[in-house]
C-alpha cells in the first residue's frame, strides 16, 4: 500500500478517495492543476515527509462517499455545470462586492486590497470566457462521444478534444497561478484587528471560491478531460 501511495499521481489519489484533498490542502500540495505530480514529487517540493502524507491518508477516517467521479461523462458534466459553473456565477457578483467595499474603506492602510481586487477580477473575466467555451463547445461534444461509444450516436466532427483540454488546462493553470498570488497577497486569508465584519466575508467568500475552484479544477483535469480523451481515441481514432 505505501509503494503503490507514493508512485500515484495526486490527481490519481483525490480521484480514488476524496477525502484525501484535506490531507494535500494542509501541506500546500496542489491536487488540481498540479494533480499529474507522483506523490513523492509533490511531497518533495513542498519539503514534507512522504512517509508523514501516507499515513495521513491511511487514517483517513469512514469510508468514501461514492463520489461523482464513477457516474458517466454526461453525469460529470451536469454535475461540474450545475455545482460548479453555478457556484461561479452566483459567487463573482458576491466577492466582487465585498472587495469594491473593503478596498473603499480599508484600501489606504491595506493596499494589497487593490492587488487583490485587479487579480480576482483578471480570474474572474477569464474563468467566464472559460465557462462558456466548455459549455458551448467541449461539453457537447464529450458528451456526443460518450453517446457515439455506445452507439446512440454518431461519431461527432471537429478538433480532437485533446487539442481543446491543452487550451482549457493552461486557463486552469493561470487561474490556480492567480488563485496562490491572491492568497500570499492576503496572508492565508487571515483579516487584520482592524478588518470590519464585510472584510471578515469578503476574506472567507475567497477562501470559499478557492476551494471549490480546486474541486472544480480536479474534476476536470484529472477525472473528466483524460477519460474524453479515451472515448474519443476509441471512436474517432484521434
Amino acid at each position: 500500500m505505501l509503494d503503490q501511495l507514493e508512485h500515484a499521481t495526486v490527481g490519481e489519489i483525490v480521484a480514488s478517495d476524496y477525502r484525501a484533498a484535506g490531507v494535500f490542502q494542509r501541506h500546500g500540495i496542489d491536487f488540481c492543476c498540479g494533480g499529474k505530480q507522483p506523490l513523492t514529487a509533490a511531497a518533495e517540493a513542498k519539503g514534507v515527509s512522504v512517509t508523514v502524507i501516507v499515513s495521513e491518508l491511511q487514517h483517513l477516517d469512514g469510508a468514501p462517499a461514492v463520489a461523482v467521479e464513477n457516474g458517466t461523462c454526461a453525469e460529470l458534466i451536469a454535475h461540474v455545470v450545475d455545482r460548479h459553473h453555478g457556484y461561479l456565477r452566483t459567487a463573482f457578483p458576491t466577492i466582487t462586492g465585498y472587495l469594491e467595499k473593503v478596498v473603499t474603506v480599508h484600501g489606504e492602510r491595506h493596499p494589497e486590497l487593490a492587488s487583490i481586487a485587479g487579480r480576482f477580477r483578471d480570474v474572474r473575466e477569464e474563468l467566464e470566457s472559460h465557462m462558456y467555451k466548455e459549455e458551448q463547445i467541449l461539453f457537447p461534444l464529450i458528451e456526443q462521444l460518450e453517446r457515439s461509444d455506445t452507439g446512440r450516436s454518431a461519431a461527432p466532427s471537429g478538433p480532437p478534444v485533446a487539442a481543446i483540454v491543452e487550451v482549457m488546462e493552461a486557463e486552469h493553470t493561470s487561474a490556480g497561478t492567480v488563485l496562490a498570488e491572491m492568497r500570499t497577497l492576503s496572508r492565508d486569508y487571515v483579516v487584520p484587528d482592524d478588518g470590519c465584519a464585510t472584510y471578515r466575508a469578503c476574506y472567507q467568500s475567497l477562501a470559499e471560491f478557492e476551494a471549490d475552484l480546486h474541486r472544480h479544477i480536479h474534476l476536470e483535469n484529472n477525472i473528466l478531460f483524460p477519460r474524453a480523451t479515451e472515448i474519443d481515441e476509441r471512436v474517432r481514432g484521434f
